[in-house]
């Protein structure tokens, strides 16, 4: 059984983090970053225009890492992501959980 004041204090991280994370994001979208994209095997989707992008389609304008809410979180990043040749500019949120092999995609 879980202690109530761990429960708690995991509780109360993992809210902050959503808060810092929902204004990162609401400044970006503010900045003209409205697109989402999501990862699936080796590239991006868009969630909008369901296009799909490599990493080398993007200039990463801006990285907002967040701390992990637990200790199977390493860490949460918020990428500020354009593709340059149509200006396309859309947010990138990721959580790097233990074993995620994400690092080899960037």
């Amino acid at each position: 059984m879980m202690d109530t004041s761990l429960a708690e204090k995991l509780l109360s991280r993992i809210v902050t983090e959503m808060d810092t994370a929902t204004s990162v994001i609401d400044a970006l979208h503010k900045r003209g970053y409205t697109y989402n994209f999501e990862l699936t095997e080796d590239k991006l989707i868009c969630l909008q225009n369901f296009k799909s992008y490599f990493p080398d389609d993007f200039i990463v304008d801006v990285v907002y890492p967040l701390e992990g809410a637990n200790n199977d979180l390493r860490e949460c990043f918020v990428f500020a992501l354009r593709e340059p040749i149509t200006q396309v500019k859309g947010i990138f949120y990721f959580t790097c959980y233990t074993g995620n092999s994400f690092s080899r995609l960037l």
